[in-house]
């Protein structure tokens, strides 16, 4: 019987062999990757293995090549290492061989949706990177709301992910947004509330957020930059530091200090007349990260632009 040989990578150390099967045969049951398993028509080290044996970096996995031949295209690919020319929708800020920054378009989902931009960056991984990891896929580090624009990291190998989570998670990298908000914000500011998620009774599963005794602890800084005036009304161009992640943090405590973003109309802003060739309902920008030293090659800022809207309404306005 004919096999192909494959090599277990970092990014597959320390897993399961049946999940290495289900990655490499991602459209077959959990009855059929025990069959295979079962029959020995995949090998680790040339030999039958146990479905929760642990592979390890250098080991060698083979299977039946008919395997291949009859699975549908959604089969992984048989760790080819090919790079061919693909050019992607979104804006790559920076890329290294464990992480991708892209700088996240205005009102575009970042997952859960067959146009999400997840979806589209694990095309870009697919068809570009020359990684022969078996199970690794890349996917989203952080959040950023469907309106909030700016930088959005994605793993790009299991050692960029658990690096950057685990200092996302200790705060250790710092994320900076720029927003627009209404009123003058005279100082810089400290904001600390307990906030959490209300039930959404919206078809599209919309969330708000409200203060809670029993919610999560969020934590903003707020400086002011530059003052504007829009339609007879104070504006304040600020930049948020935050110290936390949480839903809709810089838009509900933005709004509850009396400075809601302008046209956050979910949070009581002024709407933004659209009538002038403003494309935005509001705008918030995530700037930078500041990364500092590490050990993944990564500069120690990493920064984008602003939308074109955004530009045009600063030029404008302020």
């Amino acid at each position: 019987m004919d096999f192909k040989v494959l090599t277990i990578q970092k990014d597959d150390d320390g897993r399961r062999f049946d999940k290495i099967v289900k990655s490499v045969f991602p459209e077959k049951g959990l009855g059929e990757i025990n069959g295979i398993i079962r029959k020995g028509l995949v090998k680790l080290n040339g030999k039958k293995a146990k479905n929760d044996t642990r592979v390890s970096e250098g080991d060698e996995f083979k299977a039946a090549s008919f395997l291949f031949s009859e699975a549908s295209s959604t089969v992984k690919a048989p760790l080819a290492e090919k790079k061919v020319e693909y050019n992607p929708d979104f804006e790559i800020v920076f890329k290294n061989q464990h992480l991708l920054f892209i700088n996240k378009a205005y009102d575009t989902t970042v997952h859960g949706f067959n146009d999400s931009i997840d979806g589209k960056v694990k095309e870009f991984y697919a068809a570009t990177s020359l990684s022969t990891s078996i199970s690794f896929k890349p996917g989203p580090l952080h959040r950023l709301d469907k309106k909030t624009t700016g930088l959005l990291c994605f793993s790009w190998s299991l050692e960029g992910a658990r690096w950057f989570s685990e200092n996302i998670k200790t705060h250790t990298i710092k994320k900076y947004y720029l927003g627009i908000v209404e009123g003058k914000l005279l100082n810089k500011e400290r904001w600390e509330d307990k906030i959490e998620k209300t039930e959404s009774d919206d078809e599209k599963n919309f969330h708000t957020v409200e203060i809670s005794d029993e919610g999560k602890n969020a934590i903003t800084i707020a400086e002011p930059l530059k003052y504007g005036l829009y339609k007879n009304r104070d504006i304040t161009l600020v930049k948020f530091l935050i110290e936390t992640g949480r839903t809709h943090q810089i838009r509900f405590q933005s709004s509850l200090k009396g400075h809601p973003l302008l046209g956050d109309t979910a949070y009581g802003g002024t709407k933004i007349d659209k009538t002038e060739g403003i494309n935005q309902d509001f705008f918030l920008h995530a700037k930078k990260l500041e990364i500092g030293e590490n050990p993944l090659s990564l500069p120690a800022e990493i920064s984008c632009g602003e939308s074109r809207d955004f530009k045009d309404f600063l030029k404008k306005y302020f």
